[in-house]
């Protein structure tokens, strides 16, 4: 029924998910 926000939720999680692994990831 709420796909828009199932979607717009999983956008959210991969993008933090992303923005972390690039925090620990060592900046070169």
């Amino acid at each position: 029924m709420h796909d828009n926000v199932s979607c717009m939720f999983l956008i959210m999680v991969l993008y933090e998910s992303h923005f972390c692994l690039t925090i620990l990831q060592p900046a070169v």
